[in-house]
């Protein structure tokens, strides 16, 4: 097991380092984009790129998942991991392409349902494109993360994600061309990625095609689409609720803001989530093929719970003077949704873990269920709060939702694959959390202060987050004697 986490965390630690720069120069851009554009603008760009993220899960049908499960964990031969990428690359793209035809002919009504009028129609059809290039990109993705190829990875993300910022400043600041040039940016970066994409992986342009394993892909994949649909409404089911409850310019405006407290916590979905949904299944397909499985599955929680408790509670710290230096100033209460969002991340990535056992026994056909069932607990949690507090009250009923998703995947997942969690070592990751987090937000904050105090304010609460909770942690004896050597060891060695 030892072997395989040190494989898999230097994958991971690549990953999650360059993810983070990437988002770190998109950030640069905040300052000027929240200058440049409304909030009802940011409401309009967020709501036709959810929409877009809808199409394309629905059209891709859960086959990158499944081209990752055949090439990593079924497939016997090099030939039928070949008929694997091909079969999943060719029907995917013809998929995404047949449903998005069908969506821009009723282009003009979507843009309108979704806070627009009929003229951002050819926008909502830049986003479908967009999409389409994402969808078959996704299945290149799966080949190299299951081949542990994560440069080509980077190279394939990072340089998508960095060509959208220099495009982003180009068209809304250079040219002036407001909410478009966010969507014109996107486009061009998703066509780039899928073209570099296909040069790490050009055996999906080959003529391997399989039916007999689309079916079984299919099989694997078609239920994971009601889950992942269920994962995106308990993600921005709160957007909607805005839109249900509000009139539509002060729903709007309130996307709009709520979106920029999401930007802010979607840092920890960069250096967090993506890595561990990306690496995760590596790891736990191979540790349930030994005898071990169900404790060494149970410590990996236990890792995860520490290393998630030290990012969230760090990005909390941190959230009220960064939200200042970054944003115009009608942007600044936002800051109070970033520790909860962050909250609301960490336990999302609880919820990959607890679900292991349905992946291993095959019995994916379960996971919508029990994500609808959070989904409508948050719907429940939206109409009652988002009334009385706005973006605060849609910021914890994600949190409530996640919460529920974690318990009944747990306890669900538990009757097809026994995982042996360290109770007490959870217990203690989560104490310290809350007092390290508590400790920082109740430091005096500035005010409306010069630039360098706010950056000594973000200095002084990020290293105590930083220094205090990995020594609290020590101290609650977090580290058996044996991790206690490695770690020991390797703090020698440097």
């Amino acid at each position: 097991m030892r072997e395989l986490l040190l494989k898999t965390g230097r994958h991971g630690m690549a990953f999650s380092v360059s993810l983070l720069l990437s988002r770190m120069v998109g950030f640069v851009l905040v300052p000027f984009l929240t200058r440049e554009l409304p909030k009802a603008d940011f409401g309009v760009v967020d709501n036709l790129a959810l929409a877009g993220q809808v199409i394309a899960l629905l059209a891709a049908q859960g086959i990158p998942p499944a081209v990752f499960r055949a090439y990593s964990y079924t497939a016997t031969s090099a030939a039928e991991r070949r008929a694997a990428i091909v079969t999943g690359f060719r029907y995917t793209g013809l998929s995404t392409l047949v449903l998005g035809l069908a969506c821009a002919l009723f282009a003009a009504p979507f843009a309108g349902a979704l806070g627009g009028d009929r003229s951002f129609a050819p926008l909502f059809l830049m986003v479908l494109g967009t999409y389409w290039c994402s969808n078959v990109r996704n299945v290149c993705a799966a080949v190299l993360r299951a081949e542990f190829r994560t440069k080509e990875f980077l190279a394939v993300h990072c340089g998508e994600f960095l060509l959208c910022v220099a495009l982003n400043v180009y068209f809304v600041l250079m040219l002036k061309t407001g909410l478009h040039g966010i969507i014109y940016s996107n486009l061009i970066g998703a066509v780039a990625s899928l073209l570099l994409a296909v040069c790490f992986v050009p055996q999906v342009l080959g003529a391997a095609f399989d039916r007999r394993l689309l079916r079984d892909m299919l099989v694997f994949g078609l239920p994971l689409v009601p889950g992942s649909l269920a994962l995106w409404l308990l993600d921005y089911m709160d957007r909607i609720c805005f839109l249900w409850l509000l009139p539509k310019q002060e729903a709007l405006d309130l996307i709009g803001l709520y979106g920029r407290g999401a930007l802010f916590a979607s840092i920890l979905q960069a250096v967090l989530i993506l890595p561990l949904t990306s690496l995760w299944p590596n790891v736990f397909y191979d540790l349930a093929k030994r005898e071990s499985g169900h404790q060494n599955i149970g410590r990996c929680a236990s890792y995860y719970a520490g290393v998630a408790a030290f990012l969230g509670v760090g990005l909390g710290a941190v959230s009220r003077p960064i939200v200042a230096l970054m944003t115009a100033p009608e942007y600044h209460r936002v800051w109070a949704v970033v520790p909860v969002l962050s909250f609301g991340i960490v336990l999302l990535g609880a919820s990959k873990m607890t679900e292991v056992g349905f992946y291993i026994s095959g019995r994916t056909r379960w996971l919508p269920l029990l994500v609808f069932l959070a989904v409508l607990v948050n719907v429940l949690l939206n109409l009652m709060l988002i009334p009385r507090f706005g973006v605060s009250g849609a910021a914890w009923s994600s949190v409530s939702a996640y919460a529920f998703l974690v318990v009944i995947m747990g306890g669900c997942g538990a009757r097809h694959y026994r995982i042996d969690y360290e109770w007490r070592r959870l217990f203690k990751v989560a104490l310290v959390a809350a007092l390290v987090l508590a400790a920082c937000l109740l430091l005096p904050y500035p005010g409306d202060a010069s630039t360098g105090r706010l950056l000594a304010d973000l200095l002084l609460r990020g290293t105590l987050a930083a220094v205090l909770f990995p020594a609290l942690l020590l101290a609650a004896g977090f580290l058996d004697a044996e991790e206690r050597q490695i770690l020991r060891q390797a703090l020698r060695r440097h």
